[in-house]
């Protein structure tokens, strides 16, 4: 969903120095996987994703909550 989401704003992933500034405070890190990671990092940078209790949960199914939040974010 991030690369997707991204894709259709035209948000450019971020490099992995960015990366790792950016995402250091998720526990979950590892879990975003290599061709998503700059994505989900550039998502995160520009405030469109936060995650929740230190998680970026990229394997998780959205929720409709969720889904909608980040669709009111990109729209600010």
């Amino acid at each position: 969903m991030f690369v997707v989401i991204a894709k259709l704003k035209d948000i450019k992933p971020l490099d992995n120095t960015r990366v790792k500034e950016v995402l250091s405070k998720y526990t979950d890190l590892g879990s975003i996987p290599s061709w998503a990671i700059g994505y989900a990092s550039a998502l995160a940078e520009k405030g469109i994703v936060s995650g929740e209790d230190n998680k970026i949960n990229a394997n998780d199914m959205l929720t409709r909550e969720q889904l909608a939040t980040i669709f009111a974010n990109i729209v600010e």
